[in-house]
């Protein structure tokens, strides 16, 4: 486990989020991708040339307090709950 004593964000995932940008674009990476549920971090993460981040999710009560302070939510981070639980959500926008 690693605590970051200065996080940069209210969320931690906003926290891991903003050393993993600069490490990618510095070619430190090939891609990054995000996934849900633990058991799937871990076993991509075990595959050779990978790494795994599991952060804790979202509470819904910290949602209003997180936009206050960090403005809009890091990447991926909206998406609450399981991975089973999952729904599917449009935008939708009225064309005038």
């Amino acid at each position: 486990m690693v605590e970051i004593a200065e996080p940069t964000s209210n969320l931690p995932v906003g926290t891991l989020q903003a050393c993993l940008d600069p490490f990618l674009n510095e070619g430190g990476a090939q891609k990054i991708d995000y996934v849900h549920g633990e058991e799937i971090v871990c076993r991509l993460g075990a595959q050779p040339g990978n790494a795994g981040f599991y952060v804790p999710g979202m509470d819904k009560s910290e949602l209003f307090k997180t936009v206050i302070l960090d403005g809009a939510l890091p990447r991926k981070t909206f998406s609450m709950g399981e991975a089973h639980e999952k729904r599917f959500y449009m935008e939708c926008r009225k064309i005038a």
